[in-house]
């Protein structure tokens, strides 16, 4: 579309505070009518209605807004804008789109301005708005200049074939993880490979293995992989991703507009694969220089807890972030430490994950721990309250089992599903935290 428009436009924008700003009753009704429409069995739709009413009240006490987080809200949300998005493709055939709530409106400019004022009097109609502050306009020419910012790398050794071949090992030659392991920790990158040992008893791979074990380019492959090679990738994305963020940080602060957007998606991208390949004396400086980018806050606390152990700048930002610095620090086994004061649910969530994939955090702690807290200590069986399957916690310490051996960080360190990454993409995470 945008290649067809020499003098076009293309108006980013958002909707402001998206989730917590959905009145209830608008979610409770799309959810009823996709329902309907779908023909969802009645249990289904009243356990949907149930999650919107329990959204409702923990999210204020005017029974406004759905929580930011869980995957049922990206659903309701989706649901709640379907027909905008309908009635906005009309408007704009080929220059419409929507990401959650960020919006992309690209054509002529009286089209796109006119889009625009329909999308925000759409948004009003079910009482959301549009984040004026947030407002990007850029011409087509300009934006065709970054069009390829986030394309797959055109090198023979990229992220992609790094983490395949990595789980090609792992899943074919299990003999030779502890040999990975150990080279990936002397070389000073934060990957602990995840165990495929029972993903791989399934029949669906079983019978996919089998298909492609035929074919000679794929024995070919599986001759050739090695650890060796795989750390000699990885060295080489480690030069060549820190050689292009001291690009991308150079000047960074100076930026506005358009390009400091595009400097900030860039500096994103390159910083959730440095959180596991950056060389140990390189997670200061990053850290450091991150701290000048207000927007790479969340990134610039994930590289001081690297470079510190220290988590108490990074609690605070919640489970998910936690979790996206978990499985880089497991690749080391010194205790964390923790001089947080202020307790908030979220930096009590984020002590939790820790917790669960089974570090030894010294400093600080909650005074009363809660049942998250409590179960991912796992003291035996001790968590006080409710009996043991009256609260979601009390049904997952059903499932673990009772007694005193806790198994939280084995389970984390396996692959279930053949199709479980076997490194995080930290990016995704990420940005869940903002």
């Amino acid at each position: 579309m945008a290649r067809s428009l020499k003098n076009g436009i293309v108006v980013y924008t958002d909707i402001r505070k998206f989730y917590p700003s959905i009145p209830a009753e608008t979610a409770r009704q799309a959810w009823h009518d996709t329902a309907k429409s779908c023909q969802l069995p009645g249990l289904a739709e009243r356990l949907g209605q149930r999650l919107l009413d329990n959204h409702s009240a923990v999210e204020d006490s005017n029974a406004h807004g759905i929580l930011t987080g869980p995957m049922f809200s990206h659903v309701v949300g989706n649901l709640v804008l379907r027909n905008i998005d309908s009635e906005m493709r009309q408007i704009l055939p080929d220059g419409y789109f929507r990401y959650v709530d960020d919006f992309a409106l690209v054509g002529k400019r009286r089209a796109v301005i006119d889009a625009e004022k329909r999308l925000a009097d759409l948004l009003d109609d079910i009482g959301l708005s549009v984040n004026r502050d947030k407002r990007l306009e850029v011409s087509t020419r300009d934006w065709l200049v970054g069009a390829d910012d986030f394309m797959n790398e055109h090198h023979p050794v990229s992220w992609m074939t790094f983490v395949g071949g990595m789980k090609q090992l792992l899943i074919t030659k299990p003999a030779l993880a502890k040999t990975l392991k150990d080279n990936l920790e002397v070389n000073g990158f934060r990957i602990s490979p995840l165990n495929y040992s029972d993903a791989v008893r399934e029949r669906r791979f079983i019978r996919r293995f089998y298909e492609l074990h035929l074919k000679r380019w794929y024995q070919s492959i599986l001759r050739n992989l090695n650890p060796h090679d795989l750390i000699v990738e990885a060295i080489e994305l480690r030069s060549r991703y820190e050689g292009d963020f001291e690009t991308a940080i150079n000047g960074s602060d100076t930026l506005e507009g358009f390009e400091r957007k595009r400097r900030i998606h860039r500096l994103r991208r390159l910083c959730s694969r440095l959180i596991y390949l950056a060389s140990p004396k390189k997670l200061r400086h990053i850290a450091t220089s991150l701290a000048a980018l207000p927007e790479m806050a969340l990134y610039s606390a994930v590289f001081d807890a690297l470079d510190r152990r220290d988590i108490s700048n990074l609690l605070p930002y919640g489970a998910n972030a936690a979790h996206s610095v978990a499985q880089a620090l497991l690749s080391s086994r010194p205790p964390l430490k923790c001089t947080l004061d202020d307790w908030t649910d979220a930096s009590r969530q984020a002590r939790a994950v820790f917790v669960a994939h089974g570090f030894s955090i010294d400093g600080s702690s909650p005074v009363d721990a809660s049942e998250m807290e409590q179960f991912c200590a796992w003291k035996g069986h001790s968590i006080t309250g409710p009996g043991p399957s009256s609260t979601y916690f009390g049904e997952l310490i059903t499932l673990h089992g009772f007694g005193e051996c806790r198994r939280h960080d084995e389970l984390l360190a396996h692959a279930y599903d053949i199709d479980d990454e076997v490194v995080l993409d930290m990016g995704t995470l990420l940005e869940q935290s903002y």
